[in-house]
């Protein structure tokens, strides 16, 4: 377990943010979203950026409140270890490397908010 890791509250936010024209660096399935405890997260990142992007194509980029908020899972640091270690095995130092990743047909970005205890 990483240092970062080892200092983190027993209860973790992490943000999660639809973001459709990036390159995701990763995949995780269905199943592997479900065992970190992000599926509802992913929905509703998924809901909301996509009502937004609509906003975007409707009103043009001068409509600032398209612009897709993230949304915030609040989780349990058991179930960041195993994010993070799922993440590590195939090259990504979540506390390094910006996240970009697929589940399912979407892109999302994910990051820690490390200072949330």
């Amino acid at each position: 377990m990483s240092r970062y890791l080892e200092a983190l509250p027993e209860i973790v936010r992490v943000k999660v943010a639809y973001a459709p024209d990036l390159v995701p660096k990763l995949e995780l399935t269905w199943e592997e979203a479900r065992s970190c405890g992000l599926v509802e997260a992913v929905e509703e990142a998924v809901k909301t950026g996509r009502e937004k992007i609509e906003s975007l194509k409707r009103f043009g980029r001068g409509y600032l409140n398209a612009v897709p908020d993230p949304v915030i899972a609040q989780m349990p640091r058991h179930k960041v270890a195993f994010l993070v270690d799922l993440l590590e095995s195939r090259g990504v130092n979540i506390f390094q490397d910006s996240v970009i990743l697929r589940v399912g047909d979407s892109v999302l970005t994910l990051s820690i908010e490390y200072e949330c205890g």
